[in-house]
């Protein structure tokens, strides 16, 4: 299976070599390509860059490399736990490395959907070029994602949105520039809460998006999020789950199966529905609805 992240070698577009990630159709990965590869232990590039911001966390390998761009050498480390941030049209003319086998994970930050999360930004994501970095907060968001996409991404699409969206204010906050100015004294107002709050209410059961939500009350995915956390104390995707867990409670009393009940509210299976549950209520469905009788 090819690599859905894109390189541009000697003029030509390439992949990423490895395993990219397929989560099922239903439950599909909605957010930024992100792709599990084996990290070769030697290698020799020429001539590369990425078109997008691309991310890189090294999860195993030992060894050292080097990149030659333009009139700049860098000579590096390799070590578990590292992060690459390579900005947009970064132009590697030379790489070199040299490292026992391993594995990484890249993430590139499509420009298609950054111009979703972010439509205000039209000049797109400017980061500062970070190699052999730590980041601990960085490497924590990557392995979220990566355990939503392994789990065969059971929170739906509204749960990848906030991971792209934490992950491109993190991204922002650190490794730009152009530092994304956040008035906090903003909130929404009671009427935009509430256009929400029914919003939800009658498609408890879709599997929604940020971008929805925020189009309801005319602002961009980024804003949005923050806002509605400010807000409401909690993110969307937090709220909503929260929604569906007490509409559960009121069907339980019902004759619904447990099996029915999950699928009418939208989550991706039984065992999902009953993990949220518990959480939440500190019992199983089934449990509760014994007690109830």
């Amino acid at each position: 299976m090819s690599s859905h992240i894109q390189l541009v070698e000697c003029g030509r577009v390439i992949g990423l070599d490895g395993r990219p990630w397929n989560p099922s159709p239903r439950n599909g990965w909605a957010g930024f390509p992100c792709e599990l590869h084996k990290h070769m232990r030697r290698g020799e590039v020429v001539e590369r860059y990425n078109p997008n911001p691309l991310v890189f966390l090294r999860r195993s390998a030992v060894g050292a490399s080097r990149i030659q761009s333009g009139r700049e050498t860098y000579s590096l480390d390799i070590a578990p736990g590292q992060i690459d941030v390579f900005p947009a049209g970064f132009q590697m003319d030379r790489g070199w490395w040299d490292c026992t086998p391993g594995r990484l994970i890249a993430v590139e930050l499509c420009a298609l959907q950054m111009r979703a999360l972010l439509p205000e930004s039209r000049e797109g994501l400017h980061l500062d070029l970070e190699l052999s970095g730590r980041d601990d907060l960085l490497v924590k968001l990557i392995e979220c994602i990566r355990v939503e996409i392994d789990e065969g991404c059971p929170s739906g699409k509204l749960f990848a949105d906030g991971l792209c969206l934490a992950l491109v204010g993190h991204l922002q906050a650190r490794y730009s520039r152009k530092k994304a100015a956040w008035p906090l004294h903003l909130r929404m107002s009671k009427s935009q809460v509430a256009r929400i709050s029914d919003y939800v209410e009658a498609h408890i059961g879709s599997d929604l998006r940020v971008s929805q939500l925020a189009a309801l009350v005319d602002l961009s995915p980024q804003h949005f999020s923050r806002l509605f956390k400010v807000s409401v104390g909690m993110t969307p995707h937090r709220y909503i789950m929260r929604r569906r867990v007490e509409a559960a409670q009121r069907l339980l009393r019902t004759d619904a199966t447990i099996a029915d009940i999950a699928y009418v509210l939208g989550f991706s299976s039984q065992a999902h529905f009953t993990q949220v549950f518990r959480r939440q209520v500190g019992a199983t469905p089934s449990h509760l609805r014994s007690t109830q009788s």
